[in-house]
């Protein structure tokens, strides 16, 4: 008997494994993880060459391919949180819901870069820079961190970070991440963040974009008259109107909490408004291509709601509160300032080095005619590629 059930169990596993086998021919190659917020790797090219580069990459795609990959990853998400888990995949999750991240330590070669290619850029351009050093998530809610997170990373990289730009010549440094710290207690940071996502919501970006440009009126780029208020804008609260998709929580498969606080502010009057993703103006778009595109929809993520992380994009606003240029190099903290930024400056030309491939730096500062360069990222990324597109 027992020899009959350890073959049957032989015959079942291996029954499962050319089931799977069989599905992963059959099946076409999924092109990326939702769950995982990543492209998965594609079926290798057999080159002979290097067989332990082979063997590696044709085991990336046998683990990226396998079959019901997404419905395995939620199962596995499921009973991870189920098992009361404070740590999983690669998130920590705390008793009330809130989703964060792990801090990694800046590289001292990093921020030696980052100086070396703010200085040469400003150098070349002559028009001023202003870097605003944007308070990550993780800090501002360090009460909710502590009992999971050291933040000793978090608080090293703010530092740091903030003394290396202060030392770049021709760069002002715009501590945002010190104003908010000063002015507003964990109470008031967790209505400004989203539980489930790696990001801020409306509110705390459009704080940011106020210490921003209270900076800018101290640099006397613009006038402190300019400076737009929380009643130049249209506000509206859509919590409950629809469920927020967090970044965060994808990892989990969505099985955590949808229901989020979503405060949204917009340009009042957007009919003069004018958009478009070229240098020039050859490619005119309407306003929804760019500017929250799911508004309306009963399900919301950070891109939808705000904007996406495109590589150009520009903003023509004839009835602005400043005649200025402005070209807005980012990471995807900056999405919700998008209008306020609007409101403020005649032309914004946005730049998300990841994935821009147009122009150099200084010829579309001499294009555009911009009159200031603004430089906004969170606190704890040296992004390389801005450090490439500094130096192009």
């Amino acid at each position: 008997m027992r020899k009959i059930t350890a073959y049957l169990t032989i015959i079942a596993f291996f029954g499962i494994l050319a089931g799977c086998a069989l599905l992963g021919i059959v099946l076409p190659d999924a092109q990326s993880s939702l769950a995982e917020n990543r492209t998965l790797t594609a079926r290798p090219v057999n080159d002979l060459s290097d067989l332990e580069a082979l063997t590696e990459n044709w085991n990336n795609y046998a683990v990226d391919q396998f079959p019901m990959r997404e419905r395995l990853l939620s199962v596995y998400s499921a009973l991870e949180l189920m098992q009361g888990k404070r740590f999983s995949r690669n998130t920590y999750v705390t008793s009330d819901g809130w989703l964060l991240t792990f801090p990694y330590a800046l590289t001292d070669s990093s921020l030696q870069n980052l100086v070396s290619a703010l200085e040469g850029a400003a150098g070349r351009t002559g028009v001023p820079f202003v870097y605003a050093l944007l308070p990550q998530k993780n800090d501002m809610l360090s009460g909710l961190a502590e009992p999971y997170l050291d933040a000793g990373n978090t608080l090293s990289n703010r530092t740091r970070l903030l003394d290396a730009i202060a030392s770049a010549s021709g760069v002002t440094a715009a501590d945002v991440s010190g104003d908010f710290l000063e002015l507003y207690g964990e109470d008031e940071a967790e209505r400004m963040y989203f539980r489930t996502d790696f990001h801020w919501n409306a509110l705390g970006a459009f704080r940011a974009a106020e210490s921003i440009a209270s900076e800018l009126a101290r640099e006397g780029i613009i006038s402190e008259a300019d400076v737009p208020r929380e009643d130049d804008f249209e506000w509206r609260d859509l919590t409950g109107e629809a469920e927020y998709m967090g970044d965060l929580n994808r990892r989990f498969s969505n099985l955590l909490s949808t229901g989020e606080f979503i405060p949204y502010y917009s340009v009042k009057n957007t009919e003069r408004i004018e958009y478009y993703t070229s240098v020039d103006d050859s490619v005119k778009v309407e306003r929804s291509e760019i500017v929250s595109r799911g508004l309306g929809g009963k399900e919301l993520n950070y891109n939808t709601l705000f904007t996406d992380n495109l590589g150009y994009f520009r903003v023509i606003n004839p009835d602005a509160r400043s005649d200025k240029h402005v070209l807005i190099l980012k990471d995807s903290y900056q999405n919700p300032t998008t209008d306020y930024f609007t409101e403020l400056f005649s032309e914004v030309d946005i730049i998300d080095p990841r994935a821009y491939k147009d122009i150099p730096l200084q010829e579309l500062v001499e294009a555009r005619d911009i009159d200031a360069v603004i430089l906004m990222f969170h606190q704890e990324n040296v992004s390389s590629e801005l450090i490439g597109f500094l130096n192009g």
